[in-house]
């Protein structure tokens, strides 16, 4: 029994620690990812037209895939950090579906994922 919850208390730590790793590196993330962004700009439009329905965007990041979504689109975005999720909800400002934006709780993620995937949840 306490082995499971000191593994339990690792996990948790680990998931601080990179909260806090993407809560900084938010700031910089788009010039840090500049160099991939360059060929991803060309790919999103053409993996996001056909996307209809209801879509749970796990790791939204900074956000730059909102915008490609079709209007018919209701979009769940969430992210472990929420200074991605800051930026990420500027940037659905220019999106033409409907956002509802989570934030960083782990259960609320996987709820979301559980319930996306047909899960009845009681």
């Amino acid at each position: 029994m306490v082995s499971q919850w000191n593994e339990k208390l690792k996990v948790a730590d680990k998931n601080i620690l990179l909260q806090a790793k993407y809560n900084i590196t938010a700031i910089y993330y788009d010039i840090l990812d500049y160099p991939w962004e360059r060929i991803y700009k060309k790919w999103r439009p053409e993996l996001l037209k056909d996307v209809r329905g209801k879509v749970l965007e796990a790791g939204v990041g900074t956000g730059r895939n909102l915008k490609h979504y079709h209007d018919s689109v209701e979009l769940v975005c969430v992210d472990i950090s929420d200074a991605m999720i800051n930026k990420a909800k500027k940037r659905a400002n220019n999106a033409h579906c409907r956002i509802k934006m989570g934030g960083k709780n782990e259960k609320v993620i996987v709820y979301g994922c559980l319930r996306f995937a047909g899960f009845r949840l009681l």
